[in-house]
């Protein structure tokens, strides 16, 4: 089992990468840009601070809403990976669980572009939420957006 481990390293070692969006050796940098929050269609409003602001009114019979960031890398086929302190709760069972409002991972396209998608439900309105973007375990962009 070693023996196979050591082998399948080495095989997927960085000099014969075939995993081109994992960065593992690039030598050119790369950048990740927020340059955008959507609600549905919509692009949102910015204010002079640089917060983005949700107008929660969900549709349709559900009580929770979703937003999407949008961002673009420097290089594509990049791995953006995606953090919040922000959590939302559910009581199942008698006991209650909770997930960050945008988690995992997304890749940017061919051109590096890309979008994930955050979770807004009713205790956030009034408050604001912050979103981390980051590549290789360094957080290179944040964005923030006030729930109303």
């Amino acid at each position: 089992m070693k023996n196979l481990l050591l082998f399948t390293l080495f095989l997927f070692s960085c000099n014969d990468n075939p995993f081109e969006g994992e960065n593992c050796c690039s030598d050119s940098p790369n950048n990740l840009d927020i340059y955008d929050v959507w609600k549905q269609n919509d692009s949102l409003s910015k204010d002079s601070n640089g917060y983005y602001h949700f107008g929660y009114n969900p549709v349709g019979m559900s009580n929770s809403d979703y937003g999407a960031v949008k961002y673009l890398t420097e290089q594509p086929l990049t791995k953006v990976f995606w953090a919040s302190p922000d959590s939302f709760f559910v009581y199942y069972m008698d006991q209650w669980f909770g997930d960050p409002i945008i988690n995992y991972s997304t890749y940017s396209g061919d051109n590096g572009y890309g979008q994930q998608l955050f979770y807004v439900y009713p205790p956030f309105v009034g408050d604001t939420l912050t979103i981390y973007g980051y590549i290789d375990s360094i957080i290179i962009d944040t964005v923030f957006v006030i729930v109303e």
